[in-house]
């Protein structure tokens, strides 16, 4: 399977924007800049030339723009202490080609974020070369650098937890569900799982300091004397903040702890059912700029069918690519009869299926599925192939 190289991503956000893209390596891939470039039509430009690790600003402050940017990609915001100043800036740029301010700044950010990232890159180089594991380096990098905490050793034991058991080996045997599906929706739960481990840690902690802290301010409440001392007094209204931080920080992990913990049972449920059901693949319409976003995750191959929300959104290049591909396309939101004309698809509305969904995938029942192939849709596609076959 084709592996997006991780890229760094440096942007100088405003009327004229200007970006940088390295390698993580820190060799200059692509250098642009142009007036009133929109955030969709930013990372159009910029996940053609792979996946975003991280994103740096030249600015204390993030800017909202490249705030938005990592989140919608992905990539962690790396930023400086204090605002970089010009002479850095030409001092950290001095050996690359680029044209005006824009683009100087916004290169001057990546290479702060590569300088950042670089004895982290480094270590893990020689983490994957002793252990002979230079082909997971990619996913090494983005476990470590995207889930603060995370040793290079625990990210290698994330990668290769054996996943083989009954139910895998029942569905890869029957051929229910292809393999590379499986390992999709495997991948998924192990970053699931991955996530669960570093809740749970972090829970932990907080529980722990938690503890600390009551038993700190329980000695003061038994001391009304030594309360008299202005430090204590400081210390323990300190502590009373902290308290309250953490009680709600950890309210709010627990939350997500449980989320998680839901949709990793979902997943193992989607893995031990898949005999009797179609595996559905999500995506919010067929633009460019959602496609891109989605298509590594979703790794659409021959007859799939996807779940679309809004299928009223469609590029005519991510029609291209996926017609040879895709027959069959659930919808959410009704498709247009210009839409059912121009696109040669068989539609079928969501509602008339009993659709169980995860993020990114959904299973529906097969013979339910079948029964919903409606005898109009097929003859219009056949209609409409023979028609394309004319001269």
């Amino acid at each position: 399977m084709f592996e997006k190289q991780l890229i760094i991503v440096g942007i100088d956000p405003g009327t004229t924007l200007g970006y940088a893209i390295l390698d993580l390596n820190g060799k200059l891939i692509k250098i642009d800049s142009a007036k009133e470039l929109d955030l969709g039509s930013l990372i159009s430009k910029v996940i053609y030339h792979g996946k975003v690790l991280a994103v740096g600003t030249d600015k204390q402050r993030t800017p909202s723009f490249v705030n938005d940017f990592a989140v919608k990609t992905g990539g962690i915001i790396i930023s400086p202490k204090e605002d970089i100043k010009v002479d850095e800036k030409e001092k950290l740029t001095r050996e690359y080609d680029f044209k005006g301010d824009h683009q100087k700044d916004a290169l001057a950010s990546a290479i702060f974020a590569y300088k950042r990232l670089k004895n982290l890159f480094n270590k893990i180089d020689e983490f994957v070369k002793t252990n002979k594991k230079e082909n997971l380096k990619n996913k090494i990098v983005e476990i470590v650098i995207k889930n603060y905490g995370i040793s290079i050793k625990s990210a290698l034991d994330i990668l290769e937890k054996p996943a083989e058991n009954q139910i895998i080996k029942k569905i890869i045997e029957t051929k229910q569900l292809r393999e590379e599906d499986f390992f999709e929706l495997n991948e998924r739960l192990r970053f699931i799982e991955d996530e669960n481990r570093l809740l749970k840690s972090q829970n932990s902690k907080m529980k722990n300091e938690l503890k600390n802290i009551q038993n700190i301010r329980d000695k003061i409440s038994a001391k009304p004397n030594v309360i008299s001392d202005n430090k204590l007094r400081g210390l323990a209204k300190e502590r009373e903040i902290r308290l309250n931080f953490l009680s709600n920080d950890l309210r709010i992990k627990d939350a997500e702890l449980k989320k998680i913990n839901d949709e990793n049972k979902k997943l193992l449920r989607f893995l031990g059912s898949t005999n009797d059901n179609i595996l559905l693949k999500k995506i919010d319409n067929l633009g460019s700029i959602e496609f891109e976003n989605k298509k590594k995750t979703l790794n659409i191959k021959d007859d799939d069918v996807l779940l679309v929300k809004n299928p009223n959104i469609i590029s005519q290049n991510v029609y291209d690519s996926i017609k040879e591909k895709i027959n069959i396309i659930v919808y959410i939101e009704k498709p247009s009869k210009k839409v059912m004309e121009a696109f040669n698809f068989i539609f079928i509305d969501a509602k008339n299926l009993n659709i169980e969904e995860d993020s990114y995938f959904a299973l529906v029942n097969k013979k339910e599925f079948e029964k919903n192939i409606e005898k109009d849709d097929i003859l219009k596609k056949i209609l409409r192939e023979y028609r394309s076959s004319q001269p």
